[in-house]
């Protein structure tokens, strides 16, 4: 689309892969395949943006993480014939993961974390196996020494240590360009693992998602909040007794549909008041109604939007609504208009 570049026009596209992978897990998602098309045809025009460069190697990764499942699945089992052919796809296989790793790298960003995580992981992987696999049958004694001696000098040794260097590099990239990343926590348990006197174990605890749900209350009464507009559901139904099972005595699980009928409760959704209300007041509205009924906020935000046209917050939500209904073409072309939108105005401002 005219106006909206193929950095963000790759965004929004795995924006809704990842929702549409999400809502609908194991099924054919068509959004990968649009974005490994934006790769494959426009790389140069995606590297001129470093967000274009970053969602370029995302994509790349994702493609990589594919292959290394294969990389992983092969194992180094005897005869002493198949385990050195099965070696020798592993060592081919893995000289090809890293050149393709290196490449994704260079990207940067989150996703150039990742490729150093990767590589780490792989060398690391492969250097295991070697010294696991088992021994040829006719060795023995001072032969079996010298085997296993040399085994870790040419092999599991260099592997260890490139592994170990993969995941150094990640930390420091992570630091140098100060990125919150999962890959950091990745490498650095990595590094602690293999280099554990340099790199100190470090234990972590995280709530579980179904207990940030939790909310107080006092006698039984809806929950005292000022946020019923803003906030969303944190949870999924199918977890409540996971959740009460843990602690239902000072807690009680506010699910999806009560939060909703607080909200409406709080604020009736009549067109009439949508009409006549402040534009803040229509969109708390609309913004409450696109969750309780996507269909009819659709409906409403079509007309506000007639109405106040160059009101961004309007667009964007009802974008968000067609998200609610499953209707993620026209998610994506709201989107994308809205973006074409905001360029045209920004443009007028500066000629």
């Amino acid at each position: 689309m005219k106006g909206v570049s193929f950095g963000d026009y790759l965004y929004f596209t795995l924006e809704l892969a990842d929702l549409k992978d999400a809502t609908h897990p194991g099924k054919i998602n068509g959004f990968w395949n649009e974005a490994d098309t934006l790769v494959e045809k426009y790389p140069s025009a995606l590297l001129e943006s470093k967000k274009g460069a970053e969602l370029m190697g995302r994509v790349l990764l994702r493609r990589v993480e594919k292959r290394m499942q294969n990389f992983d699945s092969i194992r180094l089992k005897l005869p002493q014939a198949q385990l050195e052919k099965s070696l020798a796809v592993k060592m081919r296989m893995l000289k090809e993961l890293e050149g393709e790793l290196a490449k994704i790298a260079k990207l940067g960003g989150d996703s150039g974390l990742g490729a150093l995580f990767y590589l780490s992981k792989s060398y690391e992987a492969l250097a295991r196996e070697i010294q696991e696999a088992p021994v040829p049958s006719e060795l023995t004694g001072e032969q079996l020494d010298i085997y296993r001696t040399e085994l870790q000098k040419q092999m599991v040794l260099p592997f260890r240590e490139k592994s170990i260097g993969f995941a150094q590099t990640c930390l420091d990239k992570a630091q140098e360009l100060m990125l919150n990343s999962q890959w950091t926590g990745f490498c650095y348990s990595q590094a602690s693992r293999l280099a554990p006197e340099s790199h100190r174990w470090v234990r972590t605890y995280t709530l579980p998602p179904y207990l940030i749900s939790f909310l107080p209350l006092q006698e039984e009464k809806a929950p005292v909040t000022n946020s019923h507009f803003q906030s969303s559901a944190f949870f999924q139904e199918r977890l409540k007794e996971k959740a009460y099972s843990i602690s239902h005595e000072a807690v009680q699980l506010i699910s999806y549909q009560p939060l909703t009928e607080k909200r409406l409760e709080d604020f009736p959704l009549s067109r009439t008041i949508a009409e006549t209300a402040s534009l803040d007041q229509q969109w708390k509205a609309l913004n409450t109604l696109r969750i309780h009924n996507p269909a009819e906020a659709i409906r409403a935000l079509k007309g506000v939007i007639r109405k106040h046209p160059d009101v961004v917050s309007f667009h964007n939500l009802l974008a968000l609504a067609h998200l609610e209904a499953n209707e993620y073409e026209k998610a994506k072309v709201t989107w994308l208009s809205l973006l074409a939108r905001v360029f045209l105005l920004q443009l007028s401002k500066t000629t």
